[in-house]
């Protein structure tokens, strides 16, 4: 379940702390994982990794909130997902995206079938 490289290896994703978007970009993904070696903060896209050991889940998601504002600060990322239709439209959220290119549907809709 080796989702990036590095000397520990990945037993289990704890959990997906944020996903950054970037145009032109990758999206950028910070996970708290389990390692051979303990708990692991990985934070990266494609090659580009960073990792830090953290001692329990609450110093990660500290860990973790910390490097979200650095990279929006430094890096200009963004927690919103671009826009299908090209526009840079900074409120548009992940759901709405997938809902107006019909990935995501309606949630209300399909609240109301189940």
């Amino acid at each position: 379940m080796a989702r990036f490289e590095g000397t520990a290896e990945v037993q289990a994703r704890i959990v997906v702390c944020w996903t950054l978007f970037a145009p032109g970009r990758a999206p950028l993904v910070c996970e708290l994982c389990r390692t051979t070696e303990g708990l692991e903060l990985q934070c990266g896209a494609g090659s580009n990794l960073r990792r830090a050991a953290v001692r329990d889940a609450a110093d990660g998601l500290a860990t973790a909130q910390a490097w979200k504002t650095a990279y929006i600060t430094e890096n200009r990322y963004s927690a919103y997902a671009p826009d299908p239709d090209g526009r840079s439209d900074e409120t548009t959220t992940v759901l709405e995206t997938r809902a107006r290119s019909g990935r995501g549907g309606d949630l209300r809709r399909k609240a109301r079938a189940v």
